[in-house]
């Protein structure tokens, strides 16, 4: 009987042992980081498409008018892969595509990243050559949009995860220590603030951007006797770029503390996890002023339609 007891202790000793990395994570707040990164890429493509088509309408009026030189719109070309433009400096509308194409990318990587983390946390397994599949698709992702968006990623270390990181992640896949999810967060937590610092960076220049291409716009329309229709519809559509692009900003600056949230919320004990409630509000902000933006594009769309 009394060795019974004995290994009735070592066996409760042992589940416990086990278990201590097995312990359940209310997947709750992953679930909702992950929501917010998916309301902050369906704001961002809808804005960047909008914003792409009204700048490329543009380009089209000025070389209509005359102000750019039809046979200027050929490229030139440095092989075997450079090219370059007969009238100079990158039009708006191709810097827009360009960057667009870059958000894509970075959300997408984000959003893979945030889909681990909720498998992790929860009580789904994941195998380990999916896992080695799905981080090298979002290191490549995020290594992507570094280059289309042209941001200044310190270090040049563009990899979402870096080797420590997909270490510590690795562990988590192969042995279910879930205790160390923290411990991943937080490594990666550099580079969440590191895309979060060159993102706001980027979109202050694009902002910079459509002011320039506004005084552009804005000088044919105030001859006299003044386009006041044209002018007011302009103002309309270079103001809602301009909200939509500080929404993004305020969205992508809001990203670190989320995402340092997410390292708490793999604790016992995770008390108020402000950063994911704030970064999800960001996000539905931005998604309510795109889809403000692209009714008023649609609108104006319909105005000019013969």
């Amino acid at each position: 009987m009394k060795r019974l007891r004995i290994l009735s202790t070592v066996f409760a000793v042992g589940l416990a042992t086990i278990c201590s990395g097995c312990a359940k994570i209310n997947t709750a707040p992953f679930n909702q980081f992950k929501t917010g990164l998916e309301s902050l890429r369906e704001g961002a493509d809808a804005q960047a498409a909008v914003d792409v088509e009204n700048a490329r309408a543009r380009f089209v009026a000025r070389a209509k008018s005359g102000k750019i030189e039809i046979p200027d719109l050929q490229l030139g070309f440095n092989a075997p892969f450079g090219y370059e433009y007969s009238f100079g400096k990158e039009p708006l509308y191709v810097t827009l595509t360009r960057f667009e194409q870059g958000m894509s990318a970075l959300n997408g990587a984000m959003i893979s990243y945030a889909q681990l983390l909720v498998t992790l946390a929860g009580d789904e397994t994941i195998d380990p050559t999916r896992f080695d599949q799905l981080t090298k698709d979002l290191n490549g992702n995020a290594t992507a949009a570094a280059k289309a968006l042209k941001l200044n990623i310190q270090g040049n270390e563009t990899a979402l995860l870096s080797t420590a990181a997909l270490a510590i992640f690795r562990a988590i896949v192969e042995r279910k220590r879930r205790r160390e999810l923290t411990s991943a967060i937080r490594e990666v937590q550099p580079q969440v603030l590191a895309y979060s610092n060159a993102m706001k960076t980027a979109l202050a220049f694009l902002a910079t951007g459509v002011t320039t291409d506004y005084d552009d716009q804005i000088s044919p329309l105030l001859q006299p006797p003044g386009d006041v229709d044209g002018i007011l519809k302009l103002n309309q559509n270079t103001v809602t770029t301009l909200k939509t692009l500080d929404a993004l900003s305020a969205s992508y600056g809001k990203l670190p503390e989320a995402h340092a949230d997410l390292a708490n919320a793999a604790t016992k004990r995770p008390g108020v996890l402000t950063g994911i409630i704030d970064f999800t509000n960001e996000a539905l902000r931005l998604n309510a002023l795109a889809k403000e933006l692209a009714a008023a594009n649609e609108a104006a769309a319909g105005a000019t339609s013969p």
